[in-house]
This record gives C-alpha cells, structure tokens and sequence, in this order.
C-alpha cells in the first residue's frame, strides 16, 4: 500500500508539473491582437467535405467574407463521396473562387480507407498556389484568418492555429470546450518548448512543396493522423513549426451533440497515437494515462471501502482538480469563456473517466464507425 502512496506522489508532481508548465507558457507568450499584414501572399484553402450540408454553407461563406484580396486566394472543396446536398449547396453559393472536385473521380486506392488523407492530397495537387492553408467543413473562419495565418506561415513552414468548440449550455457541450481548450494550451507549450508536436486541419497552414516531400516518403494508409503525422514530419526534417495564439485566428467549430457520437469521434482521434515515433510524447502521453487510471482505479477502492485508497485517490483528484483550474482559468478568457469554480470539480472527474476509457478503447479496437463507413 506504500507503493501506491508513493506513487500516487509521484504521479501527482508529475502531473501538476507538466500543467503547469503549460500554464505558465500561454501567460509568458504574448497574444497577437493585430498582425500588420507585410505582404499578402497568394494561397490556396483546402476544404474536405463529407456529408456537411448542414455547414458547408456557413464554412464556405466565412472564408469569402474574409479580408483577403479574392484574386489571391482560390477555394478547393473535396467532396468525400457525400450523399446528401454539399457539393449542390457549396456550388448555389456562386463563389468565383471556388472549385468543387469529386473525390470518386480520383484514384486514392493506395490510401486505403484513408478517404481524408486522399482528399487533401488530390487537392493540394490541384492547387494553383505553392502556400496551402486548411479547415474542416463544420468550420466558421474568422474575418482576418487569412491574413493572420499566411502572415505567421511567412516564419515558419507549418502553423498550426487556435480552435474553440462552441455549443449550447448542456455539461456535455461545455466539457468539450474545456476540454479542448486544455488541448489548445498543451499544444501551444509543446511546440514553443519544442517538446512535442500536435496540429489540428482544422486549422492549419503549410507549404505545399513540403507536403510534397512528406507523401512521397510517409505511408498514408491510417485513416486518421493527416495533422499530427504531418506536424511531426515537419519537425523531424528540421523546418520550423510554430502554433498562432491570436484571437482573429480562432476557427470555430461546433461540438458534438451526443456520447455516442463524441465516443465515435474521439476514438477516431485515440488511433492517430498508434502513429507516433517520438518516444518523448510516448512518455508524456503514456504518464498522464497512467495518472488518471491511479484516480479512477484508487477511487473505485475508496468506494468499496478501502481507507489507504481513498487517501491515494483524494490526494490525485484534489492534485488534477486544481492544476487544470488553474489553467483554464488562465486560458478559457481568450477563447471568450469563463471555467466556474462550482463545476470545475465535475469536468475534471469526468476528463479523468474519459481518458481512461478512450485511451484503453483506443488500444483495443482497430476499427471505428465515422460518417456512415467502417475505417482503420
């Protein structure tokens, strides 16, 4: 029983070390609140859309209401073999800059069931320009995203932008908001610490010869991963990364709207760990695991009446409850939020159940459901 105390320590340093080191990096690292845009480079936006006719609209929409010069900007749409209205909504929009391609018109058979992987490489072959900048379909863009991201894309050869999951006011919308927001932070500090690396495609920024390089010498068969494979790639070759904290680069996107979905969508995300070769996020991410199963497991001896447990489990929750209040209430105000002190307790504990149970989830199964298809 000494063992697990000491080790629940142990973890319980580590932990509250690793958050705050994130908490301290978003205070010291100023936001950028205006960028002066220097130049104006042409740029090519991708989107990949599957079954989105409920947002590619309002997607497509906030991209051309940007503050961007429309001769220097082209849109590509892959429509993923939907089955309802995108490409007929997408093409009503009478965009001048628009192309709409099909993706059952091209050959992806050497990627599997990697459908997304295959849309963003079809489309980054038709682009006309050599600076490529992406979302996701169920996206809304910012008015200066454009000019901010192509300006930051000026230093650095991949960068990845800040995202924030709207919704309504149920726990189950407002968890996935905090939760993302802790994501959007430990991002941020791993790639300013140039300890490790993550992305988002839905929103993102990278040269197109780069990307090149890195399909023709990277397997693309996993379904999922075409951000984090790619970031990582980045920074193994030696070309800078960097993440854009600035509020006028902020993509919105909406969260999903039942456990059900939310399990599909983040098992989907839980297989893109499998695809790591850095044996430094291994650890990090392998740690914070094993952290939250101390709480889950000790809590679960403390119900079933074990004393020394319930002292194992009080000292971790208590250790995770504060550290992640402490950081979203330093970071959940830039994403125009504020993380209440009565809930916290509840997010937290519930963050503990859900790595738990995606992280064991995401070991075991190999394939998942996503959109009406079975993948891997």
């Amino acid at each position: 029983m000494l063992l697990i105390l000491i080790l629940a320590i142990l973890f319980s340093i580590f932990y509250a070390s690793v958050i705050t080191a994130c908490r301290n990096n978003w205070i010291h690292n100023i936001s950028i609140e205006e960028t002066p845009f220097v130049a104006l480079p042409n740029i090519s936006i991708i989107v990949i859309a599957r079954n989105e006719e409920r947002h590619i609209e309002e997607c497509l929409s906030s991209i051309t209401n940007n503050d961007y010069p429309i001769n220097q900007y082209e849109i590509i749409l892959i429509d993923d073999h939907s089955t309802d209205r995108t490409s007929e909504l997408a093409s009503k929009l009478g965009i001048d800059n628009l192309r709409v391609l099909h993706l059952c018109d091209y050959d992806c058979s050497s990627f599997g069931k990697a459908y997304k992987k295959a849309g963003q490489y079809y489309a980054i072959q038709e682009a006309k320009h050599e600076l490529i900048l992406q979302t996701d379909a169920d996206c809304v863009c910012p008015k200066y995203w454009i000019g901010n991201m192509s300006e930051a894309l000026s230093s650095a050869s991949l960068v990845t932008g800040p995202i924030n999951i709207t919704g309504d006011n149920s726990f189950l919308s407002r968890w996935q908001t905090f939760e993302n927001m802790g994501t959007m932070a430990a991002t941020h500090a791993g790639i300013s610490k140039n300890l490790w690396f993550s992305a988002n495609a839905a929103n993102m920024a990278y040269a197109k010869d780069l990307y090149n390089q890195y399909a023709q010498n990277k397997s693309h068969t996993e379904a999922s991963g075409d951000d984090l494979f790619l970031i990582n790639w980045m920074h193994q070759q030696g070309h800078k990364v960097n993440y854009l904290k600035s509020k006028e680069a902020i993509v919105e996107t909406g969260g999903e709207k039942s456990l059900s979905s939310l399990y599909r969508q983040r098992l989907r995300w839980a297989t893109k760990t499998k695809g790591y070769d850095q044996s430094g996020i291994k650890f990090l991410m392998g740690a914070i695991f094993l952290f939250h199963l101390f709480i889950i497991v000790c809590g679960a001896g403390a119900i079933a009446g074990n004393t020394e447990l319930f002292y194992c489990a009080f000292i971790l929750f208590i250790v995770k409850w504060v550290a992640d209040l402490f950081l979203l209430r330093k970071v959940a105000p830039f994403f125009g939020h504020k993380y209440s002190f009565v809930t916290s307790p509840f997010f937290s504990l519930a963050h503990s159940l859900y790595i738990v149970f995606i992280g064991f989830c995401g070991l075991m199964f190999k394939d998942y459901s996503w959109k009406g298809r079975t993948v891997r």
